[in-house]
């Protein structure tokens, strides 16, 4: 709760990305519920905040009203969505100290040969590990706190994480992302997500594996009205999309080259497009209906 009236809470819209001033009111006998943002302007009645934030049925939400009648806390409703989940900080000066090895290092070289302009490694603070010689890749929370690293092996694919990196718990990239409002992009690489970057479009972020966990889902729902799925081309990534289509409530779109072909010449994910084919993929992204449609 950031305060409250005799009548009201006021706390953090979870409709939009509202975290600084509270704008989102809740009376306390009534729980109709209003956002004072213009540009977001969500209101409603209890039930159907309910309905949004327990992802259930107008049925469901009554029927979990009724059973807690007046004693339903509010403002419990919303904490998950006002308040990021605190995690253990990393110490950002071993990033610090990584990035300022990149410079003229074999990591440089392999990030070259993958086409990564400068001013995009640059703005990812990427680094190199020359202990294990990786490419360093830091993760910070939503509110850019460092947590961690993903590195890359430049001689070979294997991947190796920052001991307790909290994956799970939040997107990579998600504090850049939430900054441009409307929609995100979700791929599952922070290489493919430096690639989607470069092209154009920094919404974008990276579940850096092969589901999405409640955590995600959640900063999703909070950050966004338009989710846009860019997962790989395999079979694996479909599962993945569709895991994505099923638990997030936002308005889900699908990243494709046509209704012939999801990316073109069969790439299987962005880091296998030049950016005109990225940019072509997202800027014909299409609804679920017509996707399922198509692809079943």
């Amino acid at each position: 709760i950031r305060s409250e009236t005799e009548t009201e809470f006021l706390v953090l819209c979870p409709f939009h990305a509202n975290t600084n001033s509270a704008s989102f009111t809740i009376n306390k006998e009534s729980g109709v519920f209003y956002c004072h943002n213009p540009s977001c302007g969500a209101k409603g009645n209890l039930t159907m905040l309910v309905k949004s934030l327990r992802h259930t049925t107008d049925l469901g939400a009554k029927q979990m009203i009724n059973k807690h009648f007046t004693e339903i806390d509010y403002v419990a409703l919303v904490d998950r969505y006002q308040n990021p989940v605190e995690l253990e900080p990393f110490d950002g000066a071993e990033l610090d100290a990584y990035a300022q090895a990149f410079a003229g290092s074999p990591a440089a070289a392999y990030m070259d040969g993958r086409n990564f302009h400068k001013d995009t490694l640059e703005f990812f603070n990427i680094g190199y590990n020359s202990n294990t010689q990786s490419v360093v890749v830091p993760m910070y929370d939503e509110v850019g706190t460092p947590l961690g690293y993903v590195s890359r092996a430049i001689h070979n694919k294997s991947f190796k994480n920052s001991t307790g990196l909290p994956k799970s718990q939040t997107a990579w990239n998600i504090h850049n992302a939430k900054r441009h409002g409307g929609k995100i992009i979700v791929v599952e690489s922070s290489f493919d997500a430096m690639k989607v970057h470069q092209a154009g479009y920094p919404n974008v972020v990276a579940l850096l594996g092969g589901s999405v966990s409640r955590p995600i889902v959640d900063q999703l729902q909070k950050f966004t009205e338009t989710v846009i799925i860019m997962t790989d081309n395999d079979e694996a990534g479909r599962r993945l999309g569709d895991q994505i289509a099923d638990k997030v409530r936002r308005h889900i779109m699908w990243a494709a080259h046509s209704t012939e072909e999801i990316f073109p010449h069969e790439a299987k994910d962005a880091c296998d497009m030049s950016h005109a084919e990225i940019r072509h993929c997202l800027s014909h992204a299409m609804e679920s209906a017509d996707y399922y449609s198509w692809y079943n």
